[in-house]
């Protein structure tokens, strides 16, 4: 149940910043990366491979602050868990999702730096 409605803010986000950064659905990517010290995430917009701008939760999630805490929450502890997993190192180990249609239907991959691991359910970083 909550996949589907994280699922419906991604799709519903990449159509709001595809828009106001003028980047067709097709090359926006969005990837969430740990931070630094990797107690938390974050987010950065891309236009195809070209790096553009990090990007607030608030405003992929547009949720109530406590709520959005929960899922950053969630996304940086399955994130370690998907590094140690897959041998990746932590400050390389990346989840982006993109449109895969102009409905902005999402699709998340799992990268190691900027090559693609595999492709991840919402609920493996949820």
């Amino acid at each position: 149940m909550i996949e589907q409605q994280i699922e419906s803010v991604l799709k519903n986000s990449l159509r709001k910043i595809s828009k106001k950064n003028d980047i067709s659905l097709q090359f926006l990517r969005i990837r969430m990366k740990l931070t630094e010290d990797f107690n938390s995430s974050y987010c950065t917009v891309f236009n195809d491979k070209e790096e553009l701008d990090d990007i607030k939760w608030a405003s992929i999630l547009g949720l109530a602050y406590s709520f959005k805490s929960i899922i950053v929450d969630s996304i940086t502890k399955n994130l370690l868990l998907l590094a140690d997993k897959h041998g990746v190192d932590k400050e390389e180990i990346n989840a982006r999702y993109y449109a895969m249609n102009q409905k902005g239907d999402a699709d998340i991959l799992l990268y190691n730096g900027d090559t693609p691991i595999e492709r991840l359910e919402i609920n493996a970083l949820i």
